[in-house]
């Protein structure tokens, strides 16, 4: 393994608690970064990958987003079991933790389809629910190019049911659009201050 290169599994949680890091890795990323040309790469592992889980001594073929329902160790040893990685180091987020993350950014640009409002206000209905905010603050109304905030942002990421711009559904337009709300985070993030 190149030792110019970092590795970090970079986890999005499915949780409906705001304060919960315990649940599966919906979104699993690989931030892979060049030390020498200071380049960042991001991938994306599908969550329905099935793979081998080794614990406890038995290995078990299971969805990998479910091993980091037993730990984050388990996660990141499945991974590297898996794809030939070095990864140690890690980081997690859930919900409302990406929706913060994303404002401190100052939100981001997005191209919405007609179809993908109606799945990105659900998201936003269910988060404002949890949060115990007002979800009319945070409604998008219209398609096209929108500047989201960081529960309209995390909702659009967390869609899965509709073409997003480029035509793509299911799991893979989720995410593209995970990849690229963290694309544009942090193209405004190398522009801040400390």
């Amino acid at each position: 393994i190149d030792k110019k290169i970092v590795n970090v599994a970079l986890f999005g949680i499915d949780t409906r608690s705001a304060d919960s890091f315990k649940g599966n890795s919906d979104s699993i990323m690989v931030l892979s970064i060049n030390t020498e040309t200071k380049k960042v790469k991001i991938v994306s592992i599908m969550r329905d990958s099935l793979v081998a889980i080794e614990k406890d001594g038995k290995t078990f073929y299971r969805k990998i987003n479910s091993a980091y329902a037993t730990s984050p160790e388990l996660a990141i040893k499945t991974i590297n079991q898996n794809f030939g990685l070095d990864i140690s180091e890690y980081a997690t987020v859930n919900f409302f933790g990406m929706a913060e993350i994303i404002d401190a950014v100052g939100g981001i640009e997005v191209e919405l389809t007609e179809s993908e409002i109606t799945y990105l206000n659900a998201g936003v209905y269910e988060m404002c629910g949890i949060i115990k905010v007002d979800p009319e603050k945070h409604l998008v109304k219209k398609s096209g190019k929108q500047h989201l905030n960081g529960i309209q942002a995390t909702a659009y990421a967390r869609i899965r049911y509709t073409s997003n711009i480029e035509g793509t559904r299911d799991d893979y337009g989720r995410t593209d659009r995970q990849r690229y709300i963290m694309e544009q985070m942090f193209k405004k993030v190398v522009l801040m201050s400390k």
